[in-house]
């Protein structure tokens, strides 16, 4: 966290201390800009240093004084951070009515208890380093951080142990859209995406980023992360039909071509999420899967939402409520095999938008037997292609060379005809 940067391990006075005692502990430590009053470990008080010396230098103050509370020139309520908070978090004293902390510092706590201080200047030092680099990489459409920003944050979330769930967004029709309306009417489109998206995020607790294009990640802690969705894919559905003309809102959809250039119907642009559970896991298994492995699930499960949304995966049905034909049957073979999806779509939208969830955990057993899997598909090829060398180049037992010899010698062989050719030709010519 960006408050254990800028801790300063600072000792601490109890309530009952005197002023006397302030000062030996300042002049005992030159470098100190405040004190902090504490009881059983809480804070209840900042004193600073400058003011605390202007007051003790006036004349008698130290007779009078000395001897009577800390507490008389303390300041009781100071600006208490607590250790696990966020630069986004902090930013929000740069703009509060009370600036007392630039120059008194604030208090850094760890779950209540007194842990240290911090100072304005690494505050404002500490926001204005993220506030570069997000802007460093973020998207320049939208302003939302981009991939290297999204693959830190999950990192961050993976290695807290952290529960959330990884949303990808896409947009349905919207490359026909762009082509049929301009880049401008598309920017446009993607702007009221990234708006819509981050109306319905807890900026306390979710994070929204942009991948590129028609892409967003939302990685949601929120309790209520299902109905955010919805009401997001409902929202962005209904106001996306106000880009179009009168005449294409009236025929429902543009004509257009497909990416094999042929002639097709395209619906309104539409928005499909998946979305995707991690767990939080224990503190030795959480390094078992990353911040890839976990964006390649959600982009899976984003296809998904897609292939519902468009009709792709919805299979017939029988009277009895079955589906029928191969494809069903291994469409459900694989569905049991490998992921189970809850499908569940946004209120009075119809066919227009889709949400799909991976509701198998991403846990330490599932990732460990992925990757031993991979490894083996990776020593099965490497012996493969042994056995191919090694059976190209058995030697001959009449000439007691591998096949490859005689090749290099035929080619080479080919080479100097070839270079000689010229010269041959040339010589007629000089000749007449």
């Amino acid at each position: 966290m960006a408050s254990e940067k800028m801790l300063v391990h600072a000792p601490a006075l109890p309530r009952h201390a005197t002023n006397n005692d302030v000062l030996e502990l300042f002049n005992r430590l030159p470098d100190l800009h405040a004190v902090a009053v504490v009881e059983r470990d809480e804070p209840v008080a900042l004193i600073n240093r400058r003011s605390f010396m202007d007051r003790y230098a006036l004349p008698y103050h130290r007779e009078l004084f000395g001897k009577r509370p800390c507490l008389l020139f303390a300041n009781a309520s100071p600006v208490v951070i607590e250790k696990s908070m966020t630069v986004e978090q902090m930013a929000k004293l740069l703009a509060s009515d009370d600036q007392r902390y630039l120059a008194d510092g604030f208090v850094i706590t760890e779950n209540g208890k007194y842990a240290g201080l911090g100072t304005g200047e690494n505050l404002v030092r500490a926001v204005t380093e993220v506030r570069i680099e997000a802007a460093r990489y973020a998207n320049p459409l939208t302003f939302l951080p981009g991939n290297i920003p999204i693959s830190s944050h999950i990192a961050r979330l993976v290695g807290n142990h952290a529960g959330f769930y990884a949303c990808y967004v896409d947009l349905n029709h919207f490359k026909p859209f762009n082509d049929q309306y301009g880049y401008r009417q598309g920017d446009e489109v993607l702007k009221f995406a990234a708006a819509v998206l981050a109306d319905v995020c807890d900026p306390m607790r979710d994070f929204l980023g942009h991948v590129g294009g028609d892409d967003f990640l939302i990685l949601f802690q929120s309790d209520d992360w299902r109905e955010r969705v919805l009401r997001a894919i409902h929202v962005f559905n209904e106001g996306a039909q106000r880009f179009y003309a009168p005449d294409d809102r009236l025929a429902g959809g543009i004509h257009g071509e497909d990416r094999r250039d042929n002639p097709t119907f395209f619906g309104f642009v539409t928005m499909a999420i998946g979305c995707v559970r991690v767990e939080p896991d224990s503190a030795d298994g959480a390094s078992l899967y990353n911040s890839e492995e976990i964006a390649s699930l959600a982009a899976l499960a984003k296809r998904r939402a897609k292939l519902e949304a468009s009709g792709g995966e919805r299979l017939r049905a029988d009277r009895r409520g079955r589906k029928r034909g191969f494809a069903a049957r291994a469409t459900r073979r694989r569905r049991d095999r490998e992921l189970k999806i809850k499908k569940a779509r946004p209120p009075n939208a119809g066919d227009s938008g889709c949400l799909v969830v991976f509701t198998k955990r991403i846990n330490r057993r599932n990732l460990l037997q992925l990757r031993v899997f991979t490894g083996a598909c990776r020593g099965l090829f490497w012996l493969f292609l042994r056995y191919l060398t090694l059976l190209y180049n058995r030697p001959d037992p009449n000439t007691a060379r591998p096949p490859l010899h005689g090749r290099l010698l035929r080619w080479r062989s080919l080479f100097a005809t070839l270079r000689a050719r010229p010269a041959y030709r040339s010589a007629p010519s000089r000749a007449l």
